[in-house]
């Protein structure tokens, strides 16, 4: 059995022939290829959108409200992305003089457990590519937990060759997003060559991603590397992020008999604030 693991990383060897093999898991197993392994991991993903819009106006102005609802399934078995857009605007002459127009957009995104991919340790197709193809899902599923609750180790890069199985319904990660998008503007014809028009436009965001790595993964102890307690980790980062751009803006057109002349006098004020919070234990 021990030799079955330290070599559970190699993909050559014997002619492959059926013969009960001794595995990681000091079970016998034919010694035989598993060639659909990788496609027998993963699902097909699946996304769903659903949208509904409703909209109305009349000479003086209009309205639109929309509400988008997206639902994917990832490709692993436990990846989930979840997505909602509301989206409101209004545009509406009050007088012959005024208009004001108004816009909102807000989205909601959860991102649970996305693929893991290019990175070892966590990373799925790294274990499913490097592993010996004789090692089927069966085993590595039912034989993913040692006896004292560890990762049960199926090679010798215990650390970065981490069994799926095992991880999956221990760790998570978790990206949680939400943003508000608002545009109000409003113009002012003071005359029908000469206008004033003020704009507000407000991005703000918030942001939450969490992840944890869990106790016994790639090692065979419980403990930390001090033996004070158990090892593993968990980490946070919140933040939340406003952008703030008001202009004001002063038009002029005017036709004469022989030319035209165009004149514009503006201003803008920018401002951007950052919060972040980062904790891990």
């Amino acid at each position: 059995q021990g030799q079955a693991v330290t070599t559970g990383q190699f993909g050559w060897g014997e002619k492959y022939d059926g013969i009960p093999t001794v595995q990681f898991d000091g079970e016998l197993r034919p010694y035989s290829p598993n060639p659909t392994r990788i496609k027998d991991f993963y699902r097909n993903g699946r996304a769903t959108t659903n949208t509904i819009a409703l909209s109305g106006g009349n000479g003086k102005g209009g309205f639109r409200l929309s509400f988008s609802n997206q639902e994917a399934l990832g490709i692993t078995p436990n990846n989930t992305y979840y997505k909602k857009i509301f989206n409101a605007g209004i545009n509406q002459n009050i007088n012959d003089k005024i208009n004001v127009s108004f816009n909102i957009n807000y989205t909601n995104e959860n991102n649970n457990n996305p693929p893991q991919v290019g990175v070892q340790g966590i990373g799925t197709p790294n274990f499913l590519y490097r592993l010996s193809n004789t090692i089927g899902l069966e085993a590595l599923k039912q034989s993913a937990v040692a006896p004292n609750g560890t990762e049960r180790q199926t090679s010798g890069f215990q650390t970065t060759l981490i069994n799926p199985y095992y991880i999956m319904d221990r760790q998570f990660i978790r990206d949680k997003r939400d943003r508000f998008l608002g545009t109000a503007t409003v113009r002012y014809d003071i005359f029908k060559w000469l206008y004033l028009q003020g704009r507000v436009n407000m991005d703000y965001g918030v942001t939450l991603f969490e992840q944890n790595t869990p106790t016994g993964v790639g090692t065979s102890t419980l403990l930390n590397g001090a033996g004070t307690g158990y090892n593993g980790s968990y980490g946070v980062n919140t933040g939340n992020n406003r952008q703030m751009n008001m202009d004001f803006l002063l038009g002029a057109s005017k036709e004469f008999s022989d030319f035209s002349a165009d004149l514009s006098l503006g201003g803008n004020i920018f401002t951007i604030r950052n919060n972040t919070f980062n904790q891990s234990v």
